[in-house]
């Protein structure tokens, strides 16, 4: 997207600090009232980026490293997860689910379209929900009520 910076720590990252806070101040218009807190901010992104060059980065090193194994592991699960949902096969083909069941083209135009609004609907609630409360709330509310009715 050649209309956004990039970010600070990327900048950071490579090595152009100036061009780094450049970006960070037009992104944090600076103000009396907050200057003290975004140059404690850019400080802490600038140790964020000392601390992680120090870490092992290699493939060796992702697959090495427990913890790294352990989020590598839990990222290829939420994938599957999501691919063995069927929403693909609902999406892909509703159309042909539509006319087997005997709606005419204009319904089944009519219910592909609901069910996209829904989902477009579902995906801000949700969106929302997890800035609001956070993942970790929302996998142990989750596991717990499992848990129960099991």
């Amino acid at each position: 997207m050649p209309f956004l910076p990039e970010s600070p720590q990327y900048l950071l990252f490579n090595d152009k600090p100036e061009e780094a806070r450049r970006v960070f101040d037009r992104l944090n218009p600076p103000s009396p009232e907050n200057d003290a807190y975004f140059n404690e901010e850019f400080n802490q992104i600038q140790q964020q980026v000392a601390y992680d060059r120090t870490l092992d980065s290699s493939w060796k090193g992702l697959f090495t490293t427990p913890t790294y194994r352990r989020r590598i592991a839990l990222g290829c699960f939420i994938a599957v997860l999501n691919q063995s949902t069927g929403v693909f096969v609902i999406n892909n083909y509703s159309q042909i689910f539509y006319e087997t069941l005997g709606f005419s083209p204009s319904a089944r135009q009519l219910l592909q379209g609901n069910r996209d609004l829904i989902e477009f609907l579902g995906n801000f609630v949700g969106s929302l929900i997890v800035d609001r409360v956070g993942r970790k709330a929302i996998i142990i509310f989750v596991g717990v009520r499992r848990i129960v009715w099991i």
